[in-house]
C-alpha cells in the first residue's frame, strides 16, 4: 500500500486522563480484513495503529481507508513555562525566541519566588491568572494574547512586575502506521563478505526461483564485500526487501506477508562462500507489527491538558443557584466558607470564619458522599448531528451535595427569627432548579456542627443546620475551548463525556457490527 496521508485531527485537545475520542482523516488507511462469509460475527483487529507521541492510541477504528478513529492515551500535560515581560507601548508580552504560533492556547502566572513561596510578581493589567488566552500577533520575541482564538488583542493598561511566566501544554506528534502481518525474513551477519563478481545466489521467494549474480563495479574490494554492498546485489531480487543494520548485518525479509508467505536460500556460489545455511524455509506468520514504509507523523497535532480550573463546572453552578436562592430570599449576607491557614503557624483561626456583619448564613463543610440511589452502570445514547448517527456517552456519575450552614445574628430573638427563615425557604423550596435541571432539596436543622465564628460582636448568637442537594451530576469539566469536533458530534456537546459515535443503520443490514459504535434499527 502507499504510505498514508493525514489531512485532519479532530479535537486537537484532549484530557491527560486519556480517553478522549478523536477522529483522523486522511488517505491509505488499512482496512481490517473482510469478514468471514459465514459463522458467528468476530472482532476483527485494525490494520492501523495510532501513536500519540510515543503512547499507542485504544480502540482504533477504521470507518474506511481514509477515515479512522480512536481514543487518546494517557499521557502528561508536557507543560513549557515560557518567562516574559510586559510591553504597554506594544500591548506585547516580550519573551525571547519562544517559538509559539499563533492560536496556541496559554496561561499567565506570576512565578513563585520559591518552593511553597507565595507569587513574587504582578500581572499585567488586565491579565488574569484563571482565564486562558489565545495568542495574536506572534514574532520572533514577542506575542499578544486574545480571549478567543484569533480575536483582538488585548490591550494592556499595565507593565506587570517580577517573574512572569507563559504557560503552555506542548503538543505531540501523532504518529498514523499500517500494520501487517509477519513477512518471511532471515537475517546474517560475518562482514566483509568474501563474494566477487560473478558468483550467484538463488533463491526461491514463494514459489518462484531467481537467481542474481554479482557484477562487474558491485564490489569495491573483490573478497570483501561490505554488508551495504551485499545489500544492493541481494535487492535485486523480485518480492524481497533487504537492509543493512549499522553496516554489520544483513536483513531479508519478503514483501508478502502471512502465513503464506515463503523464502528459501536454495544455493549459489556466493551464498555457499557466505557460509549460509542453504535449503531452510523461513515463513511468515499471522502476526500483526507495523510496517515502517506504512506511516506518517504530524509534527505538534494534539495537546493533552488538565482541567481548565478558570471555568464553571455543574457543581459550580448549582451550588451559586443554592447561594443566590438565600440572598434573595432570607438575608444578602450569605457566603460559602473556604477557609485554609497558609502561614507557619498552626492551631490559630483554623475552622472559622470571618462575618463582616450580622444577621449572615455561612455554607461550610462541603461533602460530596455518592449517591447511592443511583446506579452508576450502563451508557446513555443520544442523538448525534443528524438523524444518522448518535452518540454513546459516558454513565453520568452523581453525589449527593452536604454543606454545614451556619447562622449567625446579634443576639437569640434574631438568630431564632434567621432559623426560622431559613426553615421556610426549604420548606417553599423542596426543589433546586439550576437551568432545565431540579434536584432534590433537604434542610435538617437538628444537625450540629462545631465550628467558631468571628465577628464585631463578642455576644453572637449562632446555631448549625445540613443542607442536602441529592443527586447533582459531576463528571468531567471542561479542558480547552473546542472549535471544532468530530464529525457527527453535535456543536455545543462537552467533548470529554462523549464515549463513541456510530452511524444508524437500516433494517436490512448484514448486521457486521464492528465498525464504530454501529446500531442496527429493530424495524
Amino acid at each position: 500500500m502507499p504510505r498514508p496521508t493525514v489531512t485532519s485531527i479532530l479535537p486537537r485537545t484532549g484530557h491527560t486522563g486519556g480517553d478522549t475520542f478523536v477522529e483522523i482523516k486522511g488517505s491509505a488507511f488499512a482496512l481490517p480484513p473482510a469478514k468471514a462469509s459465514k459463522g458467528p460475527v468476530t472482532a476483527r483487529p485494525p490494520r492501523v495503529r495510532v501513536l500519540f507521541g510515543s503512547t499507542p492510541a485504544t480502540s482504533v477504528e477504521v470507518a474506511e481507508a481514509g477515515w479512522l478513529c480512536c481514543k487518546t492515551p494517557e499521557h502528561d500535560p508536557d507543560e513549557r513555562r515560557i518567562p516574559f515581560t510586559g510591553d504597554v507601548g506594544t500591548s506585547s508580552l516580550l519573551a525571547t525566541a519562544h517559538a509559539i504560533p499563533n492560536g496556541t492556547r496559554v496561561a499567565v502566572r506570576a512565578k513563585p519566588s520559591g518552593s511553597g513561596a507565595p507569587a513574587s510578581g504582578v500581572l499585567p493589567a488586565p491579565l488574569d491568572s484563571r482565564r486562558p488566552y489565545f495568542v495574536v500577533g506572534a514574532t520572533a520575541n514577542a506575542l499578544q494574547l486574545a480571549l478567543t482564538r484569533g480575536g483582538a488583542p488585548i490591550t494592556l493598561t499595565g507593565a506587570g512586575a517580577g517573574a512572569l511566566e507563559l504557560v503552555l501544554y506542548a503538543a505531540v506528534d501523532v504518529t498514523v502506521q499500517n500494520l501487517g502481518e509477519t513477512p518471511a525474513r532471515t537475517w546474517f551477519d560475518g562482514a566483509p563478505f568474501p563474494i566477487s563478481t560473478g558468483h550467484t545466489f538463488d533463491f526461491l521467494i514463494g514459489e518462484e526461483a531467481q537467481q542474481v549474480t554479482v557484477q562487474p563495479g558491485d564490489v569495491a574490494i573483490p573478497g570483501a564485500a561490505t554488508p551495504r554492498e551485499l545489500a544492493a546485489i541481494l535487492n535485486r531480487f523480485s518480492g524481497i526487501r533487504v537492509l543493512d543494520y549499522a553496516n554489520e548485518e544483513i536483513h531479508i525479509e519478503t514483501d508478502a506477508r502471512g502465513p503464506a508467505a515463503e523464502l528459501t536460500i536454495v544455493g549459489g556460489t556466493g551464498a555457499v562462500a557466505i557460509g549460509i545455511d542453504l535449503g531452510d524455509t523461513y515463513t511468515g506468520s499471522a502476526d500483526l507489527e507495523p510496517i515502517e514504509t506504512e506511516a506518517i507523523t504530524i509534527p505538534g497535532a494534539f495537546t493533552f491538558t488538565r482541567p481548565d480550573l478558570g471555568a464553571e463546572c455543574h457543581l459550580a453552578t448549582t451550588i451559586r443557584a443554592l447561594l443566590r436562592g438565600l440572598k434573595r430570599e432570607v438575608v444578602a449576607n450569605v457566603h460559602m466558607a473556604t477557609n485554609t491557614d497558609y502561614d507557619a503557624d498552626t492551631g490559630d483561626m483554623v475552622n472559622t470564619t470571618w462575618i463582616p456583619e450580622l444577621p449572615a448564613l455561612v455554607l461550610t463543610n462541603l461533602r460530596l458522599p455518592e449517591n447511592t440511589e443511583e446506579p452508576v452502570v450502563g451508557t446513555r445514547e443520544a442523538d448525534g448531528a443528524d438523524a444518522t448517527t448518535f452518540l454513546e456517552l459516558k454513565p453520568a456519575e452523581h453525589v449527593d451535595v452536604r454543606f454545614t450552614i451556619v447562622h449567625a445574628a446579634e443576639d437569640p430573638v434574631e438568630l431564632l427569627n434567621l432559623v426560622s427563615a431559613v426553615k421556610a425557604y426549604f420548606k417553599r423550596h423542596k426543589e433546586l432548579a439550576v437551568g432545565s435541571d431540579r434536584y432534590d432539596l433537604l434542610f435538617l436543622p437538628e444537625e450540629q456542627v462545631s465550628i467558631a465564628i468571628a465577628t464585631d460582636n463578642p455576644n453572637a448568637s449562632n446555631a448549625t443546620g445540613e443542607i442536602v442537594i441529592r443527586q447533582v451530576p459531576v463528571g468531567d469539566m471542561a479542558i480547552a475551548d473546542q472549535d471544532e469536533l468530530p464529525e457527527g458530534i453535535p456543536a455545543g456537546t462537552r467533548h470529554e463525556g462523549v464515549r463513541d459515535i456510530g452511524w444508524v443503520q437500516d433494517g436490512d443490514t448484514n448486521l457486521d457490527v464492528q465498525s464504530i459504535g454501529t446500531k442496527v434499527d429493530e424495524a
